[in-house]
């Protein structure tokens, strides 16, 4: 991916939360527009507030955070 339209993405205001697809096949949502890109290097904050370290080569693809994705939350009993 170009570091630029990683920039351009990264730095829209509004800053809209955005998922960046890797090569490897995981998923990294980017919900907090902190970052630093370098030629390279990408560094962004995750939901949990620490950095993660990307290449730009890693990221495949780029796409905006669907509404309808939810955390999963932990239930100890069946839901009757």
């Amino acid at each position: 991916m170009k570091i630029s339209e990683i920039r351009k993405l990264l730095s829209a205001r509004p800053f809209k939360p955005i998922v960046f697809r890797l090569g490897n096949g995981e998923k990294q949502l980017i919900t907090d527009p902190q970052f630093l890109v370098t030629a390279t290097k990408i560094i962004v904050v995750d939901r949990k507030g620490l950095p993660v370290f990307l290449t730009p080569k890693s990221i495949i693809s780029i796409e905006p955070q669907h509404k309808s994705i939810r955390r999963r939350s932990k239930r100890t009993a069946p839901r009757r």
